[in-house]
C-alpha cells in the first residue's frame, strides 16, 4: 500500500503536529505513474574565480555585470573578463547581509549605462568608461522663471515669476519648457535672443545654470567683493572651487561671507578687478585628439570662454584646456584618445553651507535668511535630512562628524562636539546620493533614501542626471522607505509598514504619481528579500516574519508557521533571489545557516543546504547569493551533466570567491556530491501500536556517475514522533539502515527495508549522498495495525 512520502518541509515547533522535512529535493506534478514526485535540486558548476566575494549580478542583452573587489565587471559568455571600471571613491559591500549592492541597467543599445549602488552610495557608469562617477545631491545653484517667445527673442515675465536674466547666460544653455537652446545674447534683465528660433510660446517656464562674475579687491590670501553694483556676490558653494582673478586662476580656501573669501595660495594687492567662478560644470563630450566636442545641451553644460586655460577631466583623465572655440567645441593639451559620449567635469560639484549656532553635540542652522544674495534673496542652506547623516561637516573652520540630523534646522554632532559658538559659517562637503534601494522604471532610474520618506527620480534614460528637485516623499504613511521594485510598470515603494504604488504619470515636472489604489497595510520586514517572481508576483517577508506574494494591488500569504518559527530571529537579515528553470518558479531565501524554497508552481516549501562534512545530518546554507539570467548563453555541460542549455543560471558565492552555473543538469556542487533528506509524515493509527514490515521506494536507479561507488540510500526510523532516532545495527540497534540504488545502467534495482519495528507514532527518514540524478516517485510499506 501506498503510505504518505512525497511532501514539502513543514517541520512544526512541537515536532508531535508535524516533523516532515524535505531538504535538497522539489516536487512536481503530473506523472501518470504517480501524480507527484521528488526531483533533486539544481547543482552548481564554478565557472570563474573573481577577485573577491560578488556582491551583485545584472544582465541585460546578454551582458553581465558583477560587483566585486570595488569594481564594477563585465563577464562574457566565456566567463572571460570582458572590461571593468572603478574609482570615483566606488566601493562594494563588505557585509551584502546588512548592506547589498545593486547594479540598474539602462538597456540603451548604445553606450549602456548603469546606475550602481556600491556600500550603500550612488555611482553612474557607461560602457565607454573605465571610471566609477559618483552621484552628487544638494542645492543646484539655478536661474528660472516665466517667459514668452517668439522665433529667437525672448522676454522675461519677471518678478514675481523668477529672476532676472543675467549677462553671464550668453553661451550658455537655457532650458525652455524642458528643451534646450543656447543664448546668443543677453540684452537685458528682461530680454535675450537665442542662436536657434524656438515655437511661439506664451508663460513658459525657463532654466539656466549661469557664471557668477562681478569686480574684486585682492591682498594675499583675502579677497574683498565689490558688490551687486559691480556683479554677483560671493556663494558659500564656490568653496574649494577654482576662481579667475584678473586672468590668473586660484583655489578658494573658504568663502567667509556673499563679501569676502580666502584663497589657498596669495594672490598680489589689485584694485577692480574682474573675477569670475562657477557652480558647476558637467556633461558629455566627444574625444578625437586635441579635440573636444560638447554633446547637445540636454546631457550637461556647455563650455564657456573662462574655461580656456583651465582643466578639463573626461573620461577619468584630466586633460588642461588650449582654447574654446565655442560652446561646443575646444581644444586640449595633452591629445587624448578617441571616445565617444564621455563623461566630463570641470569644476567641484557643490557643496551646501550656511550660518549655525552650537552647543556641545547641538548645531543650530540659522536658516536661509543669515545670508542673502546681492538681490536680497535667501541664499544659504538648510541641513539636509537625508544624507548629511554620517558626513563630515566643517564649523568655524573646523572639522566634525555628523551623528544625526533632527530637521533642516537641527543635527547632532558626534560627542565631544563643538564648543559654544553664535552665527559662525558652517559648510558639508558634496553629498553623495545615499541609497536604501534601487529600480529602474519607464526609463527612469529610481533610489530610495536610507531612513527617510524620500525617493530620487533620474533623468529620461539617463542615469548621469538627478535634478535634486526630482523627488517625492511617500505620502499615504509616515514610515521611512527600505525597499523599492519595478512591478508590470509601476514603482512599488516598501515602507517599514506601509506598501505604495506609484504610476507613470506624463507630467514633465514630475514623472511619477501616487496610485490611489495602491496602498497596502504591511511593511518590508526582510529589505533583501524582495523579489520578482515571475511576470506576475513580488515576494517579500513582512515586517511580521510572513512571507507573502503579490496579487494585484493585495497580498496573500504564502509561509507558513514552519518557515516563520524557523526564521523569526534572522529574517531582517535574510538575502532572497528567484528564478525559473525546468518549469518551476523558484523564491530562495537565504538564511545564515539555512536556506529555504518556494515553489510558486507547485506552492510547497522545501529547505536546501549544503552537508556539514563533520555531521552528515546538518547543513550549512546553500552556496549561492545572488543571481542572474542571460537567456542566450549557452552552459557548458560535460560528460556526467544532463542534456544541452540555452540560457544560463550564474550565481554567486556567499563565503568564496566564485562565479557558479546553477542547473537541473548538475547533480553535485562542483564536485562535492549533495546529500537528499526526506522525513516521512507522522504513521499513526489512533496511537495504537503499529507494525513496519518493509517499505519500498519508487526510485531512478542506475543513474550513478561513472566511476563513482554504488550510492546507499539510508533510513532511520524515530518511534516517538521524531524526537529521538533509533540506532543503527553498529551502534548495537535492531534495524538494517542502507540499501544501494544499483550501479550505473541498474535500471531494475529494487529499494527495500524490511523488518522494521514498532511503535505508536513512527516517523521514518531516508537520506542519500550521492552525484547523480535523483528522482523518487512514491513509498510503499507493509504496516499490521495493532490493538493496543
Amino acid at each position: 500500500m501506498k503510505i504518505p512520502f512525497i511532501g514539502p518541509s513543514s517541520e512544526a515547533r512541537s515536532l508531535t503536529s508535524d516533523a516532515q522535512r524535505s531538504i535538497n529535493m522539489y516536487t512536481e506534478s503530473g506523472g501518470t505513474k504517480s501524480p507527484k514526485g521528488f526531483y533533486g535540486k539544481p547543482g552548481l558548476r564554478a565557472r570563474k574565480t573573481l577577485a573577491g566575494i560578488g556582491t551583485c549580478l545584472a544582465s541585460v542583452n546578454d551582458r553581465l555585470f558583477c560587483t566585486v573587489a570595488n569594481t564594477l565587471i563585465e563577464i562574457d559568455p566565456n566567463f572571460n573578463t570582458a572590461q571593468t571600471a572603478s574609482g570615483g571613491g566606488f566601493q562594494t559591500s563588505s557585509t551584502p547581509v546588512s548592506q547589498r549592492d545593486r547594479i540598474i541597467l539602462n538597456g540603451l543599445p548604445r553606450h549602456l549605462q548603469a546606475l550602481v549602488i556600491g556600500n550603500g552610495d550612488a555611482y553612474y557608469w557607461n560602457d565607454l568608461e573605465t571610471v566609477m562617477h559618483p552621484i552628487y545631491v544638494g542645492d543646484t545653484k539655478q536661474l528660472s522663471g516665466r517667459c514668452d517667445i517668439d522665433g529667437t527673442s525672448v522676454h522675461n515675465n519677471g518678478t514675481p515669476y523668477g529672476e532676472p536674466f543675467k549677462t553671464v547666460m550668453a553661451n550658455q544653455a537655457i532650458w525652455i519648457n524642458g528643451t534646450a537652446y543656447v543664448v546668443d545674447n543677453v540684452t537685458s534683465d528682461t530680454d535675450l535672443t537665442l542662436q536657434t528660433a524656438a515655437s511661439q510660446l506664451s508663460n513658459a517656464d525657463w532654466l539656466a545654470y549661469p557664471i557668477l562674475q562681478g569686480k574684486v579687491d585682492t591682498e594675499a590670501y583675502m579677497v574683498h567683493n565689490n558688490g551687486p553694483e559691480t556683479g554677483d556676490l560671493f556663494d558659500p558653494l564656490m568653496a574649494s572651487q577654482p576662481i579667475t582673478i584678473n586672468g590668473t586662476q586660484y583655489v578658494i580656501e573658504r568663502v567667509d561671507g556673499p563679501w569676502d573669501l580666502t584663497l589657498t595660495t596669495q594672490a598680489p594687492i589689485q584694485k577692480a578687478v574682474s573675477w569670475s567662478g562657477t557652480i558647476h560644470l558637467a556633461g558629455k563630450c566627444d574625444l578625437n585628439g586635441i579635440y573636444v566636442h560638447n554633446d547637445p545641451p540636454l546631457t550637461g553644460d556647455l563650455f564657456p570662454s573662462w574655461l580656456e586655460g583651465g582643466t578639463i577631466t573626461i573620461g577619468g583623465s584630466t586633460y588642461t584646456v588650449t582654447q574654446v572655440v565655442g560652446p561646443y567645441d575646444l581644444t586640449i593639451n595633452p591629445a587624448g584618445p578617441s571616445n565617444w559620449a564621455q563623461y566630463f567635469t570641470a569644476t567641484s560639484p557643490p557643496l551646501l553651507a550656511g550660518k549655525c549656532d552650537t552647543d556641545g553635540i547641538a548645531v543650530h542652522n540659522n536658516g536661509p535668511e543669515s545670508l542673502l544674495d546681492k538681490d536680497g534673496n535667501p541664499d544659504a542652506d538648510l541641513f539636509d535630512t537625508v544624507s548629511m547623516g554620517g558626513q563630515t561637516i566643517t564649523i568655524n573652520g573646523a572639522p566634525y562628524t555628523v551623528d544625526y540630523v533632527q530637521s533642516p534646522w537641527d543635527l547632532l554632532l558626534q560627542p565631544p562636539g563643538a564648543p559654544v559658538q553664535r552665527g559662525v559659517d558652517w559648510q558639508a562637503d558634496h553629498l553623495l546620493l545615499q541609497a536604501s534601494s534601487a529600480c529602474e522604471v519607464g526609463g527612469y532610474g529610481i533610489v530610495t533614501r536610507p531612513n527617510s520618506r524620500q525617493f530620487n527620480v533620474s533623468g529620461l534614460n539617463d542615469f548621469s542626471s538627478w535634478d535634486p528637485l526630482d523627488f517625492a516623499l511617500k505620502e499615504g504613511s509616515t514610515d521611512n522607505l527600505v525597499g523599492s521594485a519595478a512591478h508590470r510598470g509601476e514603482l512599488w515603494l516598501f515602507g517599514r509598514e506601509n506598501i505604495e504604488v506609484w504610476d507613470l504619470s506624463g507630467n514633465p515636472d514630475f514623472p511619477f504619481a501616487k496610485n490611489q489604489s495602491g496602498s497596502i497595510a504591511r511593511g518590508l520586514g526582510g529589505p533583501q528579500t524582495l523579489c520578482k517572481v515571475g511576470e506576475q508576483m513580488l515576494c517579500f517577508i513582512g515586517e511580521n516574519g510572513v512571507a507573502y506574494r503579490t496579487q494585484g494591488y493585495s497580498i496573500v500569504r504564502i509561509s507558513t508557521p514552519s518557515q516563520e518559527n524557523d526564521w523569526r530571529n534572522a529574517f531582517t537579515i535574510a538575502i532572497a533571489f528567484a528564478f525559473e528553470m525546468a518549469g518551476h518558479l523558484f523564491w530562495q531565501v537565504n538564511l545564515d545557516t539555512k536556506s529555504w524554497v518556494w515553489d510558486a508552481t507547485e506552492s510547497e516549501w522545501t529547505e536546501r543546504g549544503l552537508l556539514n562534512t563533520v555531521s552528515g545530518n546538518t547543513f550549512y546554507r546553500e552556496i549561492a547569493q545572488f543571481h542572474d539570467y542571460i537567456p542566450d548563453w549557452n552552459g557548458v555541460r560535460d560528460i556526467n551533466d544532463e542534456g544541452a542549455t540555452q540560457g544560463s543560471h550564474i550565481v554567486t558565492g556567499y563565503n568564496d570567491h566564485n562565479l557558479y552555473e546553477l542547473s537541473t543538469d548538475f547533480h553535485d556542487d562542483n564536485g562535492v556530491a549533495i546529500r537528499y533528506v526526506r522525513r516521512f509524515p507522522h504513521l499513526v493509527n489512533e496511537k495504537l501500536r503499529i507494525f513496519l514490515h518493509k517499505l519500498t521506494f519508487e526510485v531512478e536507479t542506475g543513474q550513478v556517475v561513472s566511476g563513482d561507488p554504488e550510492p546507499q540510500m539510508e533510513l532511520r526510523i524515530s518511534a516517538d514522533g521524531g524526537k529521538t532516532w533509533r540506532q543503527s545495527v553498529t551502534s548495537g540497534g535492531d534495524l538494517i539502515v542502507t540499501t544501494g540504488f544499483g550501479l550505473n545502467g541498474d535500471t531494475r534495482k529494487r529499494l527495500i527495508f524490511r523488518r522494521l519495528g514498532s511503535g505508536r507514532d513512527l516517523v521514518p527518514e531516508i537520506a542519500v549522498t550521492m552525484k547523480s540524478k535523483l528522482y523518487i516517485a512514491d513509498a510503499y510499506g507493509e504496516v499490521t495495525p495493532g490493538n493496543a
